[in-house]
């Protein structure tokens, strides 16, 4: 969907932002770009709308490249929200998100079916919210709408830019798996810049580091933390390696080893829930009932956990 092929960017001090990037993003995946401040992840990000021009390299988008397509059009078809919002002031909500398909001439009536739709996936009222402007609204909710507007005019392609970096911890959290909700519905093609090792590995399917404007290594979130590239991305995971198990591993190991019950946990978890997640629900009771979707697998009990996990850290 998107390719990058020995991309540079030098700015007017000589310095190379990015530097012979190259590397693939498939349709419907969503790829985190990770890394610390100064590492060159926005530039890449702001690379692919042309926010910033190349110096030198290609950018493609579905085999076009990006340098062909006329630069206004090229936009409207790529979503992009940023940490800071960037809300219209003098807009009501339901105007901002519906700007892109205003521009793009969409009947009024489905700009109004659209924007609609958007505030209840991302969890707004839309009797409430659609006539508020940005100045009744809170950091979370700006955040929200900041997300529709990026998907009003149903984009194949998402760039967000440390979307939730301002939130409180709590906040991001409900943010993030809003997110995870909306994507498994809608499989956009999402580029998502953080410096947040956790986000990346909860929101990754696969996670870029840069270090210095340079590809340092690409992978899924569990090869990242069971086969790091080098010393440095090492160095990176460091004290953070057993949260970072917790989150990438899922109850998918299990499904051969659950035992069904006639009488269930009423604990409830999907066999897609993290580790981690289950610690927090053993909280409550020494057995969860497992499901897939609206089917019921099975029963795990928390020694079995426990063992997997022992296992896996003595091995890390």
């Amino acid at each position: 969907m998107i390719r990058f092929e020995k991309v540079t960017k030098r700015f007017s001090s000589g310095k190379a932002a990015v530097f012979e990037l190259s590397f693939e993003i498939q349709k419907g995946e969503t790829l985190v770009l990770l890394g610390r401040s100064g590492s060159g992840k926005t530039t890449a990000l702001r690379l692919i709308n042309r926010l910033i021009e190349a110096t030198s390299g290609k950018i493609y988008i579905a085999d076009e490249n990006i340098l062909e397509h006329d630069l206004i059009d090229l936009r409207r078809h790529i979503g992009y929200a940023i940490q800071h919002i960037g809300l219209f002031p003098h807009m009501t909500v339901g105007e901002n998100i519906g700007i892109v398909p205003t521009l793009l001439q969409w009947p009024e009536h489905k700009i109004k079916t659209r924007v609609n739709e958007l505030l209840n996936m991302v969890g707004l009222e839309p009797k409430h919210f659609c006539e508020l402007f940005p100045e009744n609204l809170s950091g979370g909710q700006k955040q929200r709408i900041g997300v529709a507007r990026a998907l009003a005019a149903d984009p194949p392609i998402i760039l967000l830019d440390e979307p939730f970096g301002a939130l409180d911890p709590i906040m991001r959290e409900q943010l993030q798996n809003e997110f995870l909700q909306i994507q498994s519905q809608i499989q956009k093609t999402v580029v998502f810049v953080t410096h947040d090792l956790s986000e990346a590995v909860k929101i990754g399917d696969r996670i870029a580091i840069l270090e210095e404007g340079k590809l340092v290594q690409i992978s899924t979130p569990e090869e990242l933390i069971q086969n790091p590239a080098n010393p440095f991305i090492d160095t990176f995971l460091g004290k953070d390696r057993f949260q970072l198990i917790l989150q990438t591993q899922t109850l998918k190991k299990f499904s051969h080893a659950l035992k069904s019950r006639k009488v269930r946990s009423d604990q409830k978890v999907s066999l897609n829930s993290s580790w981690m997640e289950a610690l927090v629900a053993f909280n409550e009771s020494e057995t969860l009932s497992v499901y897939d979707q609206e089917t019921y697998l099975g029963d795990l009990h928390r020694k079995q956990l426990l063992e997997s996990l022992m296992s896996c850290f003595g091995q890390s």
